[in-house]
């Protein structure tokens, strides 16, 4: 007999014996997909329900037009359903592999079976690829079966239209593809033990194992490394997806196509050491824990050293100490240990057995808690010399606040009903850094200053720190001085991009104080500016037009298309050559945004499908500072209204909101004469305004502002209300402002000072 002919003979055999597991499929396939199908038919295609959605259009759709539009809902829905990245695919067939893995190999459990099997005159190669392909037979023939009867009864329903049957099948092969690695990888749990419920157990080790070490990695990172940002280098390769055939699968997301080419190819690897295992697995195995004497120390210890870990960083959050992590990592190690022998051994009795493996994982699991908590490899005080840099990117809310947000960009898509959908896409703070490209060697001096600053401070916790130094950002003059104020710490983060192609991205909570001289040097290179702010990256031939933000007031700038362009080179100029010292001391005239023919096709399409086209009002607005008198001139020849031509005429009244304690309102007595009166509203106590002079005053020391440097010479204790005639039907408009520090008027401390002393 050949040994073809002997295996499908075989095959034939071991069929009749698998019928359970045919008919659980089936079964499965049949609920999954056929069921399913028809469930959904009946929901989109109710013929009540479509008239009645008819019926409320008022003669604008059709019952025949209405089961159209569900017809391709109906398709859109079933594709998403099937498709092998869809919820119900990514639990299906992992646990259908698993299921059918220990059902192929679990005769290898029974004695009585495995002589039995053994004792043929058969190569143990035949017979592993009888179980390997059966397996995958049994669970893939009844998923497409399913699959194409799912796929017939919704195009019978849905004629004319037609079901996009070769995503259908493309989705069909690539879930078979995600299949075999799962599969070839229980297969390989099932042989590698020798009794089903540790076979279990070990297809959760391949299966999680991976991705738990690698959360457990990162979360070391993030406790022991102050300057630990995002995963990179080797720790970037060993992501989830890359540890894990299962989580392979979950994170292909769109990529699935070419993820299923290689999740073929390496199911076909893990299948191939699968048969060698079996090859070389003794029969009196069958009934052990283990298969192989030499696999038990090797699981346990890669099983210990993350268990340890994870036990050390649970008490180390707990109580923050070094004492309190090594108490967590020798339980772990004791706990670990213990479970693993019992396992192996069936017996509490040997819980203590195979002590020079349970030292080994206790040396490493040590070894490896030493180097995260002594930072033993040098993580957060690294900083390489400018030599080796080839450019660098750097992200802080104090130089450019909208680093990302600036950088959004907008889609519009229209759904089967018509209604328009405004999509808003973000890039993240590591994509942008990774394409910022600071190379001005004065500029790449002042970030190595600021992260020599970042590593000396040495804040393990982050965020605001208490200390008995108090300081401020500035005095009136813009100079740094020592106040009765918190000590302010921000965020900075820093990505070097090296020369020899590697990248290393660090964050750092600084204090203010101790970079204002570098971060204004940065500040005021051109190179930075070009680099952040994306209205340097914008190709004049692209504009398409420019609008005005100012007292939350959006306006279209009406100018003409060279205008336009000599605005533009005008406003570049001037920002380029702007200080952070002049952001800390002048209020912005207003914000402009400059609008790309890009940009203009999407506000149109939206307007024109009556969408809300206000998203473009969120983002990609830059200031327009006093200091900048070219682009001033050019602003106020197109008859643009900045903050400072607000008039005391056009304003209706003035309102000072300050919060006060309970203590306060309770013995808080009302107020007016000569245009000024005061009153409680909710926890507040309000001074309305509406003399003139007293309007004036109050607009000569207040200010508003985006940036955190000039912010940060605002008085926070309370907020200035203007109330303005917006000369529309009577309507008033309101925006809020602040008053600068120092610069509260007099009658305003003479009603509020009280308060705001108490």
């Amino acid at each position: 007999m050949t040994s073809k002919n002997l295996f499908f003979k075989l095959l034939r055999e071991q069929t009749k014996q698998r019928i359970w597991l045919i008919a659980l499929m089936c079964l499965v396939s049949f609920f999954a997909f056929p069921v399913a199908a028809a469930l959904m038919s009946g929901a989109f295609l109710d013929m009540e329900q479509l008239t009645a959605q008819a019926d409320r259009s008022a003669g604008l759709l059709t019952v025949e037009m209405c089961r159209n539009m569900a017809s391709q809902e109906l398709i859109e829905e079933f594709q998403d359903w099937i498709s092998p990245t869809g919820p119900l695919l990514l639990w299906m067939i992992p646990i259908a592999a698993a299921v059918a893995g220990l059902a192929e190999f679990s005769f290898l459990h029974s004695r009585r079976k495995t002589d039995f099997y053994h004792s043929l005159p058969v190569k143990r190669e035949i017979l592993f690829a009888v179980s390997y392909v059966g397996g995958i037979l049994y669970v893939a023939v009844p998923y497409v079966i399913g699959l194409l009867a799912a796929g017939l009864m919704i195009q019978i329903k849905v004629m004319p239209y037609s079901v996009d049957w070769g995503t259908l099948l493309t989705g069909a092969l690539q879930g078979i593809a995600f299949f075999i690695l799962s599969y070839s990888a229980a297969s390989a749990a099932a042989i590698l033990t020798g009794n089903i419920v540790v076979s279990i157990l070990g297809i959760f080790v391949f299966f999680f194992w991976g991705p738990l070490t690698v959360f457990l990695v990162h979360a070391y990172c993030q406790a022991y490394f102050t300057s630990f940002y995002q995963a990179e280098g080797i720790l970037n390769w060993l992501s989830v997806s890359n540890t894990s055939p299962v989580f392979f699968y979950w994170t292909a997301g769109a990529n699935a196509g070419g993820r299923a080419l290689e999740a073929l190819a390496a199911g076909a690897v893990i299948g191939v050491a699968a048969m060698i295992l079996y090859r070389k697995r003794p029969s009196e195995a069958a009934g052990r824990a283990m298969a192989f004497p030499l696999s038990q120390p090797l699981f346990k210890i890669i099983l210990t050293i993350p268990g340890a870990l994870g036990f050390s960083l649970f008490f180390y959050e707990m109580r923050g100490s070094f004492a309190w992590g090594l108490f967590g990592l020798f339980c772990g190690v004791f706990i670990m240990a213990c479970v693993i022998e019992i396992i192996y051994h069936f017996d509490v009795r040997q819980a203590f057995a195979g002590w020079k493996s349970t030292a080994v994982g206790a040396a490493a699991a040590l070894s490896i808690f030493c180097l995260f908590f002594f930072d033993l490899a040098g993580y957060d005080n690294y900083l390489p010399e400018q030599e080796e840099i080839e450019s660098v990117g750097v992200s802080s809310y104090l130089l450019y606040g909208n680093l990302t947000q600036d950088r959004t960009e907008i889609s519009a898509e229209k759904g089967h009903d018509g209604q328009i959908f405004v999509i808003g896409n973000t890039p993240g703070e590591y994509e942008v850094l990774k394409e910022m490209e600071i190379s001005d060697e004065e500029a790449v001096q002042a970030v190595l200053e600021i992260a020599e600053k970042g590593i000396s401070r040495k804040n393990r916790i982050g965020g605001q720190e208490e200390t008995e130094a108090f300081t401020s950002i500035q005095n009136g003059d813009g100079e740094m001085t020592e106040e009765n104020v918190p000590e302010e710490s921000g965020q900075v983060l820093i990505q070097y991009h090296l020369k020899n192609g590697s990248t290393a991205t660090r964050v750092y909570w600084i204090d203010l104080l101790d970079v204002k001289e570098a971060s204004d040097r940065l500040y005021a290179s051109a190179d930075f500016k070009k680099e952040s702010y994306p209205v340097f990256s914008m190709d004049e031939k692209e504009l398409a037009g420019a609008n005005f933000h100012v007292f939350d007031t959006y306006s279209h700038i009406e100018t003409g298309r060279e205008e336009l362009a000599e605005l533009f080179r005008v406003y570049q100029e001037e920002f380029l050559q702007l200080t952070a010292d002049e952001r800390r001391e002048e209020a912005p005239l207003g914000y402009i945004q400059f609008k790309t023919e890009s940009m203009q096709n999407t506000i149109d399409q939206i307007r024109a499908e009556k969408g809300d086209y206000t998203r473009f009002n969120d983002f990609a607005y830059y200031p327009v500072y006093p200091s900048f008198e070219r682009t001033v001139s050019l602003l106020r020849e197109a008859d643009v209204k900045m903050a400072d031509s607000l008039k005391t005429a056009s304003i209706d009244r003035a309102v000072v909101e300050m919060w006060i304690d309970s203590e306060s309102r309770d013995s808080f007595k009302p107020y007016s004469n000569d245009g000024i009166r005061t009153y409680l509203s909710d926890s507040s106590m309000c001074l309305e305004v509406t003399e003139p002079s007293m309007v004036d005053e109050i607009l000569d020391n207040v200010g508003t502002s985006e940036d955190p440097l000039y912010r940060n010479c605002l008085d926070e204790s309370m907020e200035v209300v203007i109330y303005v005639q917006d000369g529309k039907d009577g309507e008033v408009d309101s925006f809020r402002l602040q008053f600068e520090k120092g610069q509260i008027p007099g009658f305003v401390e003479e009603q509020m000072g009280a308060y705001i002393f108490s």
